[in-house]
């Protein structure tokens, strides 16, 4: 074997390794590094990964045209978030970065108990909630979160208006951006389905007692972390979670192991460049 084949061997060899541990960031930049047949169908393979779990969704959909994964955009908008975030927290729990996995679970729940509560009682939710820009000092505005729409809950009788009322009183801080507590509340006071309550209500205990902390206080999070606080490990909470996704609907085959799916076609691309070049 002469030397430039041994040497790109080797590089394929570390390129597999990156995949190995999931380090789809790395694998990237060292691709782009290097110069091989076959080389551009796995770069964008890698990238799509890369945008997934950067839950990029103009460059899902502009990469997953080119690969054999364009269910990945089967769902709306807020699904496919809900579903590319999931693969980020199944890595980050995989590589037992348990507080980093815990500080991801807000956003999630709260695209989650959103379709959750699309799906089950209130279908126009989202005529509900207003998106929220605030002026910079330098005159640009940007984005800042979800806000509930005062006007429109006020405007008429509704269910969350009553939920409000029930839980809040005469007085509902609408300065608030939309939470997973305020979610949760409505799913209390309006679903019949006794098993979406239960997940949901067990999902807002684990926000409140584990990432609640994790994300104020800088601690050391083992799985010891969990136990002591809801007698349940990293592995049963993220059962949980895909208990959550099952029992709304979020149950999109491709959509679930997208990653995994990418991952074992570019280990089999890697594999069969090796032997080319």
């Amino acid at each position: 074997m002469d030397e430039i084949t041994q040497t790109q061997r080797h590089h394929h060899d570390v390129l597999l390794v990156l995949l190995n541990y999931d380090h789809f960031q790395a694998l990237e930049l060292e691709l782009k590094r290097l110069a091989f047949d076959g080389k551009d169908e796995i770069l964008l393979l890698v990238q799509l990964a890369n945008a997934i779990l950067q839950v990029d969704n103009e460059n899902v959909k502009k990469l997953a045209q080119n690969t054999p994964f364009q269910g990945v955009l089967d769902a709306s908008q807020l699904e496919r978030k809900a579903y590319y975030y999931l693969q980020t927290l199944t890595l980050q729990l995989k590589r037992r970065e348990y507080g980093d996995y815990l500080r991801g679970l807000t956003p999630l729940l709260v695209d989650v108990f959103r379709i959750a509560i699309e799906r089950d009682f209130l279908p126009n939710l989202s005529e509900y909630i207003q998106p929220i820009k605030k002026e910079t000092t330098n005159g640009a505005h940007l984005y800042r979160g979800l806000q509930w729409s005062q006007n429109k809950i006020e405007s008429h009788s509704n269910i969350i208006a009553d939920t409000w009322k029930k839980y809040y009183g005469n007085y509902f801080n609408y300065d608030h951006y939309v939470s997973s507590s305020h979610l949760m509340k409505l799913i209390e006071a309006n679903s019949s389905n006794d098993q979406l309550i239960e997940l949901t209500s067990t999902m807002r205990k684990i926000e409140k007692y584990l990432r609640n902390l994790v994300a104020h206080e800088v601690l050391t999070v083992n799985q010891q972390f969990f136990v002591d606080r809801i007698q349940r490990t990293p592995l049963q909470v993220h059962q949980v979670l895909l208990d959550l996704y099952d029992e709304v609907g979020l149950t999109h085959p491709l959509q679930r192991t997208i990653i995994e799916q990418i991952k074992q076609k570019i280990t089999l691309l890697l594999q069969q460049t090796k032997e080319k070049n």
